[in-house]
């Protein structure tokens, strides 16, 4: 199954939510959340249990925020659970979002893949501290980060910090953190080929952001 909540809102306030989701034996679920609320502060908590040959995919998109905090507690609590998470953040001007992850392995022959993207223009700032643990019991699983930012403005800031905690050593994992800014080379190039600067830069990033 899957549930879409799209939040949009340009209303100035504060507001903490708290989400729980149980996933049971043998089932599916696809959240998507997106959100766009460029003047609102907000907490926002998210906890997920999966269990036995269970799965969860996560899309998570906000596009702007005055200061927003998230943290996702994902919980692999029964062999051949799995979670798939995407992200996005896109900053502007003064915005805010930190996000936190933590993917919690259990049991044996979990799985999880993470793949998040941030683009901060303005001076705007963008943190993402992703953490994947893998406790002794949990053999055969495996878990994958990859993180891609986009700085479009000198003085955005990105801080970039996945871990990898491995308490087992039959299993497969990997991470790896990108940040830096569109290269002019093939904005040049693209020009050469009568593609204007303003369409190449949205051609790139449309590429960036497609990778989710």
């Amino acid at each position: 199954s899957k549930i879409i909540f799209h939040e949009i809102s340009s209303i100035n306030y504060c507001i903490n939510s708290i989400w729980e989701s149980f996933i049971n034996d043998n089932s599916n679920i696809e959240l998507i959340f997106t959100s766009e609320k460029p003047q609102v502060k907000q907490i926002f908590n998210f906890g997920a249990n999966i269990y036995k040959n269970a799965s969860i995919k996560l899309h998570c998109i906000d596009i702007g925020g005055k200061l927003i905090k998230n943290n996702y507690f994902i919980n692999l609590c029964k062999p051949d659970s799995q979670c798939y998470f995407n992200g996005i953040n896109i900053l502007n001007n003064k915005e805010h979002i930190d996000s936190y992850i933590e993917i919690y392995h259990k049991n044996i022959s979990t799985f999880s893949d993470l793949n998040f993207n941030i683009i901060a223009n303005g001076s705007s700032k963008g943190i993402l501290y992703a953490k994947a643990i893998i406790e002794k019991m949990s053999s055969n699983s495996q878990a994958y980060q990859k993180n891609n930012n986009l700085m479009m403005s000198p003085k955005s800031t990105i801080h970039a910090n996945p871990q990898l905690k491995i308490y087992n050593n039959d299993v497969q994992c990997s991470h790896a953190s990108t940040t830096g800014d569109l290269d002019e080379e093939i904005i040049y190039y693209m020009g050469t080929r009568g593609i204007k600067q303003k369409d190449a830069k949205g051609l790139m990033l449309k590429g960036f952001l497609d990778d989710i």
